[in-house]
């Protein structure tokens, strides 16, 4: 447990050297800083307990957010398939399909409709466990038809005023609207609706999650969401001369006292500053205390102004009992941290630099690692504390296979793919416009016979070196290395406008290169070797292709094929040339007059049936 010899050498445990050095340390010193702690724990504890608070208020309001986007997606998909022609908006057969598509998206959504520009209204709603539609006609309601046409010469979504549900269903909707246009013409107006109730049952799960009552006010008067209005809220309103419903509880309507007393005792709503955006989260909190029945309660919430012209308030309250515990618990968390602080530091004193400095050689060793600069690391030292030389140890075993995974895996591919997983999540498969590249040398299986197999690897390994550079260079990916071919292409894993022009610029330099390697080579009484070279630009699939225990980032699909017959119909245009390289006419019409190509006439590709253009890169 304590002191062993390891290869020699006579090792420590860390837990028994820090144990035995800081604890005893933090058990003296305890005592001494409790006093002062404790004042200084105080003033922590507020300042954690405030932004703890403000925490979940945000937390509360960035969950309400995302119950209401989903209709707003859903708004957003209709407005755009119908905008843009996908689908014939007077087909009422197809129109009801998609509305009923957009409804089983959003659970949160009650019904959807369109107000066509005739006031007629074809709605999907759910009744009875699924979606049902109606078509109806607003010309009979005046109202009904000014609200519809005050969006006429609008855009974008909007919140709407609470409407009334049908008498059949005894409900409140808030409602989203957005008028739709197809170039310029006014065609309707999408309204999707939303069940208070559903709010109501949302806001009932926080408040069980978060062990609070939350609560969302439409004005400070009137209750829009609370635990007890699961099943709706709408009542016939039978005071002298008033005609109609109620839409909404007041707070003092739903069975909630604490919730009726916010504004008590001469209390106004803070009106802290409005929310922006669909995700607001950063604005100040407010918040204030009742006491209600004898026990005080903290109530905390922000007030939302993108929702509608009426403003929100979207909070909770918890009785103040709460804070204090917290506040106990925080308190004596603080005077123990004020404490293992200080001895902390008198430790360093004794065991930081001995400890500090083999960490820091291994972060720095990662961080050279992570750059996938794995020739330049340096081995790390063997250590006393036994727990960082078996680490020493482990990470130099590390490198050592990694230096030899890296000659199996593209350095510049790992560290694109490394960073397209950082700015996406993950290496998913997409369409891409590329540039592939394939090469090949002329008669290698007839010079290979009269070569050792040292010499073969020795030809191969430079002509790959000279490839490779000229492909690096123009910031290309090496897909494969095919026997004496080469596989290339550009435009991915970054996404590059210039893909066609960056290969154009590689293929010169592989001619040059190879040209200047026979002139060795002949020096020298050797053979030189012949190339052949295709390159085609079009779309193809770029990502992980492979079964789960091996997989390859690669590109497929006809444009690789036809790269790869350009390649091949070298041998027919110039059987005898030392370097030729076709491409295609997509290519060509990328390059520019940065290059000069000269036609060779059209073909027809090996494997398929129409007609292409080849041109050769001179």
């Amino acid at each position: 447990m304590g002191a062993r010899k390891t290869n020699g050498r006579r090792t420590y445990s860390i837990t028994v050297t820090l144990a035995l050095a800081i604890g005893g340390l933090v058990f003296i010193g305890v005592a001494s800083v409790l006093a002062l702690g404790l004042t200084s724990a105080q003033r922590n504890t507020f300042a954690l307990l405030q932004g703890r608070s403000s925490d979940a208020v945000s937390n509360l309001l960035s969950r309400v957010a995302q119950e209401l986007q989903p209709p707003v997606e859903q708004v957003r998909y209709l407005h755009d398939v119908i905008a843009f022609g996908t689908l014939d908006y007077n087909d009422t057969a197809r129109m009801t399909d998609l509305l009923s598509g957009a409804l089983a998206g959003a659970p949160q959504v009650f019904g959807v409709g369109l107000i066509y520009n005739d006031m007629k209204v074809l709605n999907v709603s759910r009744q009875g466990g699924g979606p049902v539609a109606s078509m109806d006609s607003l010309s009979s309601r005046p109202l009904a038809v000014r609200a519809a046409q005050d969006y006429a010469d609008k855009t974008g979504i909007f919140w709407g005023e609470l409407i009334p549900a049908p008498d059949e269903f005894n409900a409140t909707f808030i409602n989203l609207r957005m008028p739709v246009r197809r170039n310029g013409e006014y065609l309707g107006l999408l309204v999707a609706v939303v069940s208070v109730s559903r709010l109501s049952q949302f806001v009932e799960t926080l408040a069980m999650e978060r062990g609070s009552e939350a609560f969302i006010l439409y004005g400070p008067e009137h209750v829009l969401a609370h635990p007890t209005l699961t099943e709706g809220f709408m009542r016939d309103i039978r005071s002298p001369g008033a005609v109609g419903t109620q839409l909404l509880p007041g707070l003092g309507d739903v069975q909630d006292p604490v919730l009726a007393a916010i504004w008590g005792d001469g209390v106004g709503p803070r009106d802290v500053a409005p929310l922006p955006g669909p995700r607001p989260t950063a604005a100040a909190t407010g918040g204030h205390a009742q006491i209600v029945d004898g026990e005080r309660y903290i109530y905390l919430y922000r007030r939302v102004d993108t929702l509608g012209d009426t403003p929100w308030y979207i909070g909770l309250y918890l009785p103040a009992a709460t804070f204090a515990a917290e506040i106990q618990r925080l308190l004596t968390a603080a005077i123990v941290g004020l404490g293992v602080l200080v001895l902390s530091l008198v430790a360093s004193v004794f065991l930081g630099r001995r400890i500090a400095r083999p960490i820091k050689r291994i972060a720095a060793a990662a961080n050279t690692i992570s750059d996938l600069r794995l020739d330049i690391v340096d081995e790390l030292p063997p250590s006393r504390i036994r727990e960082l030389d078996d680490q020493a140890r482990a990470f130099n075993s590390m490198v050592h296979g990694l230096r030899w995974f890296q000659n199996y895996v593209p350095r510049r591919l790992v560290k694109r793919l490394l960073e397209q997983q950082d700015e996406t999540g993950g290496v998913v498969s997409v369409t891409r416009a590329i540039t592939v590249v394939f090469t090949d040398i002329v008669g290698f299986t007839t010079l290979s016979e009269s070569l050792d197999a040292e010499k073969v690897a020795a030809l191969l390994n430079e002509h790959f070196s000279d490839i490779s550079a000229a492909v690096e260079a123009e910031d290309g990916t090496i897909d494969k290395f095919i026997g004496d071919s080469v596989m290339a292409f550009w435009g991915a894993p970054h996404k590059q406008a210039d893909h066609a022009q960056r290969a154009a610029r590689a293929v010169v330099a592989m001619a040059d290169r190879i040209r200047a390697r026979n002139q060795t080579r002949a020096a020298s009484g050797l053979e030189p070797i012949r190339v052949r070279i295709g390159v085609h630009s079009g779309d193809a699939i770029v990502g992980n292709i492979g079964s789960p225990g091996r997989v390859n980032y690669t590109i497929v699909g006809d444009t690789v094929n036809i790269g790869a017959r350009l390649e091949q119909l070298c041998k027919t245009i110039a059987p005898n040339e030392e370097v030729i390289a076709l491409v295609s006419g997509a290519t060509l019409a990328q390059l520019g007059d940065e290059f000069r190509c000269e036609s060779v006439g059209v073909h027809t590709l090996r494997g398929r049936e129409v007609e292409i253009e080849a041109f050769r890169l001179v």
